[in-house]
């Protein structure tokens, strides 16, 4: 879902990074997750910057 969101041109446009970023860090403050699961959402959040073409 990340890879086809964050292409250009990508609809809707409600499912941009931002709106991904903002799932992830609801997600994070909600729920008590456990090391896989943080292991998980830091992989996400790897991948989501390189999808987006933001990797420094």
């Amino acid at each position: 879902m990340i890879g086809y969101v964050t292409r250009e041109g990508a609809t809707p446009p409600k499912f941009d990074q931002g709106y991904w970023e903002q799932r992830i860090g609801a997600l994070e403050e909600t729920h008590e997750l456990i090391a896989s699961q943080r292991s998980r959402i830091a992989r996400l959040r790897g991948r989501l910057t390189v999808e987006s073409g933001l990797e420094a």
